[in-house]
C-alpha cells in the first residue's frame, strides 16, 4: 500500500474461531454467505496481508466489506 515495501506476517492463531479481534493476533474475518448477519463468528486473520476484501468482527457484530489493492 502507498508503495511501500512491507513484510507479511504469518500468525500463529490463523484459522482459530472468533467473535473479536481481542480473540486474535491479527483480525477476526468474517468467511460466510451475504447479505451479513448481525451476529456473527469468524476466524483469525492467517496473515498480516492489508491486501484483499475483508468484513471484520468486533464485539460479535460484522461490519462492512472493506477492499484494499
Amino acid at each position: 500500500m502507498l508503495g511501500e515495501l512491507a513484510c507479511v506476517i504469518r500468525y500463529r492463531d490463523g484459522g482459530k474461531l472468533c467473535c473479536d479481534k481481542r480473540d486474535c493476533t491479527g483480525e477476526c474475518l468474517y468467511e460466510g454467505p451475504e447479505p451479513l448477519p448481525t451476529k456473527a463468528t469468524g476466524k483469525c486473520a492467517r496473515t498480516s496481508d492489508p491486501c484483499g476484501c475483508k468484513a471484520l468482527i468486533h464485539h460479535g457484530q460484522v461490519e462492512p466489506t472493506l477492499c484494499a489493492d
